[in-house]
């Protein structure tokens, strides 16, 4: 059903008999989805994700992009067939996803699969995001000259915060500065990945990177007085139009960067950094239509992406170096 620009699904699954005097369990799985699951046996609340708070103001513990695992004893039916009921709340044009359900054995091998290749990845590039940080910036502390580490590195934290969205939403942090970290820090993002790409091949366009400055600290001020001003509808139309469509904007002239280089330059470096960069840039542009509404995709790729975009400068690094 749609109501208020959200989507909501609800699901009914007629769970097989099972023995009630036994200690296995009945095990259900959704692969990730956005924000809220609730599982009702009839009218009784039997398993919830953490809730999300009403007010902006207070903590907001979130469940966003995680699969959901979970084993019911089956004490908990009488060992007929009883109506499970899912109900699972999405926000934007994530389509629902599909549930798993049966015995452990069962149900645990996709589980595992959509943990590993999906949360996985994230956890790895939550422990990995503040070294590849710090080695960046020691890289141009130590050559003062070559300013291009320092906005790749200030790239990094940012892409951090606006992709991962799973990990800052579990900090203790109220609504508004999940909104302002997840959302307002976008535009920067791509703003930082092109002062790092006229640097690393010494492009002259002081013009280009005055008007690209001057929008994104507008678009960043605006954001932060919608917010403030009326977050729910107002706040909204401008995040899913004007934000997401700036940074879309901004990724295209990333991309034309990326594959003019590759073209004129004719390296090696430029060919290899291209090929990842354009990965990233078209990961990040369906990632934008999609939380603008106009596509439906079950997963944001732009984690897969950005990883791929580090191991290139990696190696961009030691073919430089060393």
């Amino acid at each position: 059903s749609q109501h208020l620009n959200f989507s909501y699904g609800e699901y009914r699954i007629s769970l097989p008999k099972v023995d009630k005097d036994s200690n296995a369990t009945t095990a259900i799985f959704l692969p990730p989805f956005r924000d809220t699951a609730e599982f009702y046996l009839g009218e009784q609340l039997i398993w919830q994700t953490a809730p999300i708070a009403h007010s902006r103001d207070s903590m907001m513990p979130r469940f966003r992009y995680r699969p959901s695992y979970h084993e019911l004893p089956n004490s908990l039916f009488d060992g007929d067939e009883l109506p499970l009921t899912v109900k699972i709340a999405s926000s934007g044009g994530l389509q629902m996803p599909e549930i798993f359900y049966g015995t452990p054995e069962q149900v645990k091998p996709y589980y595992q699969f959509q943990y590993w290749s999906q949360i996985g990845l994230h956890i790895v590039m939550q422990w990995l995001t503040p070294l590849v940080t710090l080695f960046y910036l020691l890289l141009w502390w130590f050559r003062c000259n070559n300013t291009e580490y320092l906005f790749f590195a200030l790239g990094f934290a940012c892409w951090a915060m606006s992709n991962m969205t799973f990990t800052v939403s579990s900090l203790p942090i109220s609504q508004q500065t999940y909104w302002m970290t997840t959302v307002t820090v976008q535009p920067f993002l791509t703003l930082f990945m092109m002062l790092f790409l006229h640097r690393w091949y010494q492009l002259r366009r002081p013009s280009v990177e005055l008007i690209v400055s001057v929008a994104t600290m507008v678009l960043a001020a605006s954001s932060f007085a919608l917010y403030e001003y009326e977050p729910t509808k107002l706040w909204w139309r401008f995040n899913e139009s004007v934000l997401r469509g700036y940074v879309a904007l901004s990724s295209v002239y990333i991309g034309y960067v990326l594959v003019t280089q590759a073209l004129f330059n004719r390296s090696k470096s430029a060919l290899l950094l291209a090929t990842a960069g354009m990965i990233g840039v078209i990961s990040g542009v369906l990632d934008s239509l999609d939380g603008m509404q106009l596509l439906e995709m079950h997963f944001p790729l732009s984690a897969h992406a950005n990883l791929l975009i580090f191991l290139t400068l990696c190696v961009l690094l030691i073919y430089r170096y060393a």
